[in-house]
């Protein structure tokens, strides 16, 4: 898939080259110590042509030197993203991801802040509201090209703080099946609750402050079972500033009977960029996350199955529908939900754990009642939650499929890439299902 860098990389470079410049001309217009001396010469020769030339000839313009500069510096500091797939593992690599990363976003909502200024400007100006100079150079442009600057930052800003500050959101599942010997609650009906976290990616963004206060917020919540739907790393193990604390941290996660884990499509050693990798061999699991998790006291499934309370909960840990992990240059393959219920009772209650909440039908088809999984972040930050619902059946939340599968979607609790979450909250679900 990394042809897609192809594509992506000269969008990108354009939308930078029209954010630096933008930056550019807005410094010339409000901070004259910056600004060049008029050219008396070709102000003279453009008024001959038209009294709109001749204001367009004496516009500010940056000093040669701060220009180049600038732009040198700025462009430069967005780049540094996929310079650093080019850098080992290490913490040079972590700096330079988290500055490329950073600048991603500030690029993205300062372009899209300058845009809507100058489409608003536009119709103002088709309108008559405001003058073509106004527009072009005046107070609008001024005044609201400020705004726009400051929005767009205000929105990096407010995503980064957001992006510390997990939310434990709670959903009742009511299950229209007979819960066997799952330990009653107090209406008399079977109970469950279940933590579900996922997209953890620990190594560039999250580290022990961050796990330590998810830890602290589930083990407040007295859950039965608390579920890690994948994503556990973030594609490269050697990242983790402190992998022994993180152990430690998250060996202390406290559940009745047990903390269950799958791997997520970030789980391998990878060199990405936007998302993207360029090699072609197998993707594999690096032993040290294993050793990670058992250390952890957190049992992994790969296209397992385990059963709890006498064989009445089914809890069928999927691999990842990217299949990392396999030798598909071998031959090896996920199972599918099919094979991996067909051995089972449909009668007993049926819970999948996978990373991506996808093959929606065929899950409801191989028997489950619950679908848990993570992998979308909801889109992880705006303006993409507002299209990532047309990806999946359920990018987030709770939703049920057909009035018969109970599907689940987590939001996550760490960022991949840009450690951002605007107006995305990065979130433990607490679910509390009863049964019949």
């Amino acid at each position: 898939m990394g042809h897609y860098v192809f594509l992506i990389g000269p969008f990108y470079l354009l939308l930078v080259i029209f954010v630096d410049s933008s930056l550019l001309r807005w410094l010339a217009f409000m901070v004259p110590a910056l600004r060049r001396e008029p050219n008396a010469a070709k102000i003279a020769a453009a008024r001959k042509k038209s009294e709109h030339a001749a204001k367009r000839a004496a516009e500010p313009k940056m000093k040669y030197w701060f220009g180049i500069l600038f732009s040198i510096l700025y462009i430069g500091a967005s780049i540094l993203m996929p310079i650093g797939y080019f850098v080992p593992v290490g913490l040079v690599q972590k700096v330079l991801r988290r500055i490329g990363y950073c600048m991603l976003i500030v690029n993205i909502y300062l372009f899209m802040a300058i845009f809507l200024f100058f489409i608003l400007g536009l119709l103002l100006w088709l309108f008559r509201v405001i003058s073509r100079d106004c527009f072009e150079r005046g107070t609008y442009l001024r005044i609201g090209l400020t705004i726009a600057i400051l929005a767009g930052l205000g929105m990096v800003v407010y995503g980064e703080i957001n992006a510390r500050i997990i939310r434990v959101n709670h959903y009742e599942i009511s299950v229209d099946k007979d819960g066997g010997k799952i330990p009653v609650g107090a209406d008399g009906k079977p109970h469950l609750r279940i933590a579900l976290i996922g997209d953890l990616h620990l190594g560039y963004n999250a580290g022990a402050s961050m796990m330590r206060d998810m830890v602290d917020k589930i083990n407040k919540e007295d859950v039965d079972l608390v579920l890690i739907a994948g994503d556990i790393f973030d594609n490269a193990y050697d990242a983790i500033e402190n992998d022994e604390e993180l152990i430690e941290i998250l060996a202390s996660l406290k559940s009745k009977y047990a903390t269950l884990a799958v791997y997520g499509n970030h789980d391998v050693e990878d060199n990405l960029i936007f998302g993207f990798n360029f090699s072609a061999h197998d993707k594999l699991h690096d032993e040290r996350y294993y050793k990670f998790l058992e250390k952890a006291n957190i049992s992994l499934l790969e296209d397992e199955v385990l059963d709890l309370f006498d064989e009445s909960v089914y809890i069928v840990g999927r691999r990842d529908e990217e299949e990392p992990g396999l030798r598909l240059s071998q031959g090896e393959k996920r199972k599918t939900a099919g094979e991996l219920t067909r051995n089972l009772d449909k009668s007993k209650i049926l819970i999948d754990l996978e990373h991506e909440p996808k093959e929606v039908p065929e899950v409801a088809a191989a028997g489950f009642d619950l679908q848990l999984a993570g992998h979308t972040h909801n889109g992880q930050f705006f303006p993409l939650n507002l299209g990532i619902g047309r990806i999946y059946f359920n990018a987030f939340g709770y939703k049920v499929y057909e009035n018969k599968l109970h599907t689940v979607t987590t939001a996550g609790v760490g960022s991949y890439g840009p450690f951002n979450r605007a107006c995305v909250d990065p979130e433990i679900m607490i679910l509390d299902i009863t049964f019949q």
